[in-house]
């Protein structure tokens, strides 16, 4: 009588929880879609997050190109032999600035296309790349 009863009650167990296993399609189908627009607002915070770091690592590498072309310019700029026109051959235009070091050797510096070359060799290049050479007399007025 024992076990009979006890195959009665795990009979009924196993018959009550037969309509209660695993989730209907329509629940399944309602969390993939809320899934789907939580993920789908979580990639636009990414998105805009990726595009701002890109964005700030351009400007700054930009930023670095220009600084070590600047310097680079002045201190050899500083190494210019003499004010004579043997020494600054060419000299006195917008865009390009050339001269002898006191070594002797000819320095050519010139912008085009937002590309700055030293001796046709770029420096420093990009979209937002603006240079240009203003020259003055020896009496202070612009040449």
């Amino acid at each position: 009588m024992r076990a009979s009863g006890v195959r009665l009650v795990s009979e009924t167990i196993r018959t009550a929880r037969r309509g209660q296993e695993g989730f209907t399609l329509i629940e399944l189908v309602i969390t993939i879609v809320l899934v789907g627009i939580i993920a789908g607002v979580g990639a636009l915070f990414l998105q805009q997050g990726v595009r701002a770091y890109i964005s700030a690592d351009a400007r700054t590498d930009l930023t670095n190109q220009g600084r070590l072309a600047i310097e680079r310019m002045a201190r050899e700029i500083r190494t210019i032999r003499s004010r004579t026109n043997a020494d600054i051959p060419g000299c006195c235009s917008a865009t390009a600035l050339s001269f002898y070091d006191v070594a002797g050797n000819r320095i050519d510096y010139a912008v085009a296309g937002g590309t700055v070359t030293r001796n046709l060799t770029p420096l420093a290049s990009g979209e937002a790349v603006v240079l240009g050479f203003l020259y003055y007399r020896t009496d202070g007025t612009p040449a």
